[in-house]
């Protein structure tokens, strides 16, 4: 199948989502502390270390959930890399999102409590979540 983006994956599967050891060596090596940055336990010091030291302490210390604020810490109820256009939603970091979003697919076997909902359903709820976040 393909991805219809209507949102209702992204906007469905709330708060924490657990990412891979691998998400996180990729986004080391590529520089990506865009994403980083919402991982739990990281903290802006993090942008001063050198690669080996902050993947010693990815291995020791950082946890394998996001999404989080990096400035108040908390979780949050949105992927902060979820735009929307006029007519679908759009992953911004598609090439490089978390290994449970690129295994998704919109079938029976992976929606599983996921409610196939309009894009305009979608886009009502977006817009009230992006109201109450720090990050934005």
């Amino acid at each position: 199948m393909e991805c219809e983006r209507c949102g209702s994956c992204c906007l469905q599967i709330h708060g924490i989502i657990n990412i891979s050891e691998a998400d996180i060596r990729k986004w080391v090596n590529d520089d990506r502390v865009d994403i980083l940055q919402y991982c739990e336990g990281w903290n802006t010091d993090m942008f001063l270390w050198d690669r080996d030291e902050l993947i010693r302490y990815l291995n020791e210390g950082i946890s394998m959930e996001m999404w989080f604020d990096p400035k108040s810490g908390d979780e949050v109820s949105l992927c902060p890399f979820l735009k929307h256009s006029k007519k679908e939603f759009e992953c911004t970091i598609q090439d490089t999102k978390p290994e449970i979003c690129r295994k998704y697919f919109c079938d029976t076997k992976d929606m599983k409590k996921i409610i196939k909902r309009s894009f305009e359903e979608n886009l009502k709820e977006y817009r009230k979540r992006r109201e109450v976040l720090s990050f934005v």
